[in-house]
């Protein structure tokens, strides 16, 4: 069966993406989202609680890592896969250290299984973690996006990656790879100067290890998608700013870069924050 997935939510409200490959079902992150939201959306999509394998987390943000997420695993048994440096992280927030007290509980009843930089399985999947820049590790752990094929799905390739302090050559790769793609679209780099936030968030969101800006995302996937072979892709732009960001501003940027690389038959749509996506093919 095709791997197709569906972008549950998406911002600094919380993130989730459901995956599901016929046999396997998976969240990428659960974030700071009611349990009953993310249940509801699962059912609409013909899913229970209790038909999910695992949840994947990108890092320990509370935006990706949050109650919802804590909660599934330990009433329903869904397990936590992570990579280990969020155990051995020190959040600074006493919300994230009461979640990070609740991970280690849960590595504890063997609910958290635990994946390394690189290539690893999951049942039918063919996951790879590509490292990126976001934030401080020794605060949230490493932080990863991924590939993911399933087995017998034509080699049908997904990448997923928000949270991306700049382009790096495993970003560049993943996205040439992929035939669908969730990609982070953060800000508009002049709205994000002009927003009433404080300045000391200004400057981490447009660092090195915040997030990326739209001309950033638009670079990265047109320059990728044109180094690679000519095919249909699908492309979701994700955790656009509320206060910085607008769906026209980005999704114009990356169709005008996409353009200007030579690039066709690329299906580009945003995420909501609270609204989920059609299930798209991958």
């Amino acid at each position: 069966m095709a791997m197709r997935f569906c972008v549950l939510a998406s911002g600094s409200s919380g993130n989730c993406t459901l995956v599901t490959s016929g046999a396997t079902h998976l969240l990428i992150d659960a974030g700071n989202l009611p349990k009953s939201y993310v249940t509801t959306q699962l059912a609409e999509l013909g899913l229970r609680v209790d038909d999910l394998h695992a949840i994947l987390l990108t890092h320990s943000h509370g935006d990706h890592l949050g109650t919802v997420a804590l909660s599934l695993a330990s009433r329903a048994g869904i397990p936590l896969w992570l990579h280990p440096s969020l155990l051995e992280a020190h959040p600074e927030t006493v919300l994230g250290q009461r979640r990070h007290k609740r991970l280690h509980k849960l590595h504890a009843a063997r609910k958290v299984k635990l994946f390394e930089s690189g290539a690893f399985g999951l049942r039918d999947l063919a996951i790879e973690a590509l490292p990126m820049p976001h934030a401080e590790p020794t605060v949230i752990g490493a932080v990863h996006a991924f590939t993911l094929r399933a087995n017998g799905a034509a080699e049908r390739t997904f990448f997923y990656g928000t949270d991306i302090g700049h382009v790096t050559a495993a970003l560049t790769a993943g996205l040439g790879a992929a035939d669908a793609a969730v990609l982070e679209s953060n800000h508009d780099v002049d709205m994000e100067h002009a927003a009433p936030r404080p300045d000391k968030l200004k400057a981490w969101v447009l660092s090195d290890r915040g997030h990326l800006s739209n001309a950033q995302a638009a670079a990265a996937a047109a320059g990728a998608f044109a180094a690679g072979p000519a095919r249909r892709r699908t492309l979701v732009l994700a955790h656009l700013s509320r206060e910085c960001n607008t769906v026209e501003l980005a999704e114009r940027e990356m169709r005008t870069a996409l353009v200007g690389a030579g690039v066709g038959d690329v299906t580009v749509q945003s995420a909501a924050p609270a609204a989920r996506t059609a299930l798209l093919d991958v």
